[in-house]
């Protein structure tokens, strides 16, 4: 240490106070959140910051970690992403189904599990095979053949309509899809920069150590 002289000797000191003060922070901020089931506890990682060779010029915090459990984490993110899927594939389909006309919900009683709209798909077609059932009993009657002619219709426009509508859903759902990869490419976009700035900074101290010990050396 004498050849470091008395400058340098007092600034590895400051720097190392201010590395242990910066650790009791970290410890503080862990006792804080003891109860907080959202908190990852963090530890301090300490380091010479000194270029390899060189001589040192104090100890300062490397990196601040997260105490993690990484299977967790990764089987949380596979169990979150799964669950987002699922909920988007559901409200696919009930659009889908009020685009249909149908409403469905999950419920134990089977005879309770589909409810259908007045102008539902699933009424028209029942209106059609039931009068075509009744036709077929009495091929003459022509208030029958009037019934059948009226309900086949009523099955063709409702099958129209439920495809105009099922692709207004489709369109929808499209552009949906295109807005949440523009945000998931703006937050990748958002990261690589944050990732970007932390290893300039890391790169930044590097090279004010290595400067320092040269200077030393040269003294």
């Amino acid at each position: 240490m004498a050849e470091n002289g008395l400058y340098d000797v007092l600034r590895m000191g400051i720097s190392s106070l201010r590395a242990q003060s910066r650790a009791i922070e970290t410890v503080g901020r862990n006792m804080a959140n003891v109860n907080n089931p959202t908190y990852s506890r963090q530890r301090v990682i300490f380091g010479d910051v000194s270029p390899t060779g060189g001589a040192s010029v104090g100890v300062d915090i490397i990196e601040v970690q997260q105490v993690r459990d990484v299977l967790l984490d990764r089987q949380v993110v596979r169990e979150k992403s799964g669950a987002a899927a699922l909920e988007a594939e559901t409200a696919a389909y009930e659009r889908g189904e009020a685009a249909l006309g149908e409403t469905i919900s999950s419920v134990s009683d089977p005879s309770l599990a589909s409810t259908t709209g007045g102008n539902s798909l699933t009424n028209a077609m029942a209106g059609f095979f039931g009068a075509a059932r009744q036709l077929s009993v009495d091929p003459t009657n022509s208030t029958q053949k009037q019934m059948f002619v009226q309900t086949a219709k009523t099955m063709t426009e409702r099958f129209q309509f439920s495809n105009d509508r099922l692709a207004e859903v489709q369109a929808d759902l499209t552009d949906q899809v295109s807005n949440d990869v523009d945000k998931a490419n703006l937050l990748l976009s958002t990261i690589s920069e944050l990732n970007l700035m932390i290893a300039t900074q890391r790169h930044f101290r590097y090279r004010r150590g290595y400067g320092d010990s040269l200077r030393r050396h040269h003294a």
